[in-house]
């Protein structure tokens, strides 16, 4: 992989408030003399140029281009050093406009700093969601810059073939970090952490369920937080109810909440019905999946709207039959899912708000885990989307309510942005969902360890050793590593696996290797290691010797011949026009063997499938729900099938396909059809049952929660969903295996054919 590097130029007007650069002045085919190419990592072919094929603005854009044969393991990255002393104690966006040339090749655009310890920070990027839009589009990415960031630098980075574009790249001051002192951790009492269960309840309803114009706008991370401020005290129910109604008046005056088994102190006249029904309409949300925004490619989240004429369209709930809601502690919230609403706005209109006395809630969003109210906020922001969006709580039998409170009890007590990242993953473990991920700027660590690794027969086992960086160590293949620093890998191993409990045992491995992995190689540990030779254990010591990204398992080369008339093809590394340019030849094979331990990144899932059937066949059916009530209580599905049309040439020959637990997303659908259409062996493991669209939320403080957003279901009328695909043939791998580096699932694959 190469770095290409950035640097300062006249292009780039510079002033206290932001940066910009567009590449107007920039015109031609190579990179200009003041940029710096330095080799880093293993993937070679990346080149830059400023382009003039259709930039985003004006005729020049940059162009980060890979030109290899195959594609790369490693990825390409450009990146931007600044000078931090405008920007150190901001709250800043970085601004680019970004696009891909073709499917399967993604970018990242990342702003991250260093602290005088060297020590690297995530400050904001696009980690968890690469960009995959051909079509121009500008990103915007907001971060915090601390007052110990010492170095900053922004950066794009390429993985994949083709290209990718940017234009008009601008780093700007939004303004000052939030001014509140930082509350300290604590030990919640058990009224406390009532109170903040009640407020959660209450804020989800809100904020997804009340339709006013008032909360359709409101800052809800900020509303979070200041609830969390406000209610923390509360000696009892009714001290709690008088507080929350008057801290969402703003956005719901109308709301009310009392103990149970009491009525409402009162009914808010504004819940009605119209006496005069001319122009009058009724409001309310309508959810198809969860969008951040208005919309999106899949998912809206948007308030309908439909005449009133005197009485509402069926299944439409009347505002003057507000709904009770249990939130928790003995406490019910009436709150109307449906509002009435004129020309001038739902009712009642804000000044008639600001008429009753009532405030917007004045309160700064928090921006960091070191402070207990952000902390708090974050728990009831995360634990409502997925109480209303997740489809997968149908489905499993998850205490999510009790998540909740463990979450809160250990959110109120963490002292670092790492403990609390650990508090919300396990908090989603409990979902059960493979996909389900939460990320933080704590836990990204760019530099690895030169080693690839597995959990094999309850060891941590080297599968795989770079012959640069780990040769004069002398460690390899079948090597067992006993310790990571002063911990034993075992109990490091099954001490993170917590936090990924939701998933299946392998996925969730994948993820506890690539983090043990990421801390090693940034913390610089020494690890003892086992030989494999029977040599006595060594210290390995990789201070010097990282690299950027893990290192891949050794596969085979993508299309290869792996036995008379058995050709090996790694759907990883595979574009869809290489599958399209060999497909003669894949036809004429006696077998073919498919790699999904690695996913499917190049090609599309239908195109294999294509090839295989000789016949129209239907694909996956997703299925979104579609909600107008709180709770996922819905009503409709939305159901996305097509169909899938058969490709000449048919592959007659065998077809075999090498599967792990760690096998999610598409390379899952593929794996689903091919057992429900019965196309083939499936060898090795059975597959994640991680698969679906998914939802994403930022959350305050720098975290990112990712669930799964639909369900996938099969021909045969199976769900992929938590299940996983089973092989007709199981091999796992061996310590003697990896010793060997023998690839035992392509070796059994290959005994089928003999």
């Amino acid at each position: 992989m190469f770095v290409l590097s950035l640097l300062l130029s006249s292009t780039i007007s510079v002033s206290a408030a932001d940066y910009q650069l567009n590449f107007e002045n920039l015109p031609g085919y190579a990179v200009p003399k003041t940029w710096e190419l330095d080799g880093w990592g293993y993937a070679e072919g990346y080149r830059s140029k400023v382009s003039d094929e259709g930039a985003h603005e004006g005729r020049y854009c940059f162009a980060l281009t890979y030109e290899g044969e195959q594609l790369p393991e490693g990825y390409g990255r450009t990146f931007q050093k600044m000078d931090v002393a405008d920007f150190r104690g901001k709250r800043v966006a970085f601004r680019a406009a970004v696009r891909v040339s073709e499917a399967g090749t993604t970018a990242r655009l990342m702003l991250q700093g260093k602290t005088q310890g060297k020590r690297e920070v995530l400050i904001a990027g696009t980690i968890g969601e690469p960009i995959k839009d051909t079509s121009w589009r500008v990103y915007e990415l907001v971060g915090f810059i601390g007052n110990e960031i010492q170095e900053l630098e922004m950066s794009l980075i390429h993985k994949g073939r083709g290209t990718v574009l940017v234009d008009n790249i601008e780093l700007a001051v939004l303004g000052d970090l939030p001014s509140f002192k930082p509350l300290p951790p604590t030990e919640l009492d058990e009224r406390t952490v009532k109170n903040f269960i009640v407020l959660g309840r209450v804020l989800g309803l809100l904020q997804y369920y009340h339709p006013s114009d008032q909360a359709a706008v409101a800052d809800w991370n900020a509303l979070a937080r200041g609830g969390v401020l406000a209610v923390e005290s509360a000696h009892d129910s009714n001290e709690l109810c008088a507080l929350l109604e008057a801290h969402f008046a703003s956005v719901a005056p109308t709301l009310r909440l009392f103990a149970k088994g009491k009525r409402p102190h009162s009914k808010s006249a504004f819940l009605d019905k119209p006496k005069e029904a001319t122009g009058t309409s009724a409001v309310r949300w309508t959810h198809t999946g969860f969008a951040r925004e208005a919309s999106s490619e899949r998912f809206s989240s948007e308030r309908e709207r439909e005449p009133f004429e005197g009485k509402l369209p069926r299944g439409w709930l009347k505002p003057e039959k507000a709904m009770d809601f249990d939130v928790g502690a003995f406490v019910v919230a009436k709150l109307a899912t449906t509002l009435y609403a004129d020309e001038a706005g739902t009712i009642p209109h804000t000044d008639e708000i600001e008429a009753m006395g009532v405030a917007p809630v004045e309160v700064e969003a928090g921006w960091s885990g070191l402070d207990r109210a952000t902390r708090i906020s974050s728990v009831l922001l995360a634990w409502n989307a997925v109480q209303h969006f997740a489809p997968l709580l149908d489905e499993v039998k998850a205490d999510w309510e009790q998540a909740l409170e463990v979450a809160i009890q250990s959110a109120g007590s963490d002292k670092t942005e790492e403990e609390f990242l650990s508090t919300l993953r396990r908090m989603i473990a409990t979902l059960q969902d493979g996909q389900a991920r939460v990320e933080h700027t704590s836990d990204w660590r760019v530099n690895n360890i030169p080693v690839s690794w597995d959990w094999i027969e309850g060891k941590l086992v080297i599968t795989r050793a770079s012959k640069e960086k780990s040769s004069h160590i002398g460690v390899g293949p079948g090597d067992v590593v006993l310790q990571i620093g002063r911990r034993p890998a075992g109990d490091f191993y099954r001490d993170l696996l917590k936090d990924y409990a939701g998933m299946s045992e392998q996925l969730a491995g994948r993820e506890v290797l690539a983090a043990m992995r990421r801390r090693a190689g940034n913390e610089r540990v020494q690890m003892r290691v086992s030989l494999a030779s029977g040599k006595p254990p060594i210290n390995v010591d990789y201070l010097d010797t990282h690299i950027r990204g893990p290192m891949a398992e050794a596969r085979p080369e993508h299309l290869s011949d792996a036995a008379a008339g058995v050709i090996y093809v790694n759907l990883a590394r595979l574009t869809e026009a290489e599958f399209a340019k060999e497909a003669e030849r894949l036809a004429a094979a006696k077998a073919v063997v498919f790699d999904l331990r690695d996913g499917l990144k190049g090609m599309p899932y239908q195109s294999v499938i294509a090839h295989l059937t000789g016949k129209k066949v239907k694909d996956v059916e997703w299925r979104i729900p579609v909600s107008t009530r709180p709770n996922r209580k819905k009503s409709d599905w939305e159901k996305l099938r097509s169909e899938i049309e058969p490709a000449e040439p048919e592959f007659k020959g065998d077809s075999i396909f090498l599967s792990n637990g760690t096998v999610s997303g598409d390379a899952e659908v593929l794996l689903g059809l091919v057992a429900s259409l019965k196309l083939g062996d499936i060898v090795g493991e059975t597959s994640a049952g991680a698969i679906g669209l998914t939802h994403h939320l930022e959350l305050p403080g720098g975290y990112r929660l990712q669930w799964t957003a639909s369900l996938a279901v099969l021909p045969n009328g199976d769900s992929l969903l938590g299940e996983g695909v089973a092989p007709t043939v199981e091999v796992k791998r061996t310590v003697a295996g990896a010793t060997a580096s023998k690839d035992e699932l392509l070796a059994a694959a290959l005994e089928l054919v003999k």
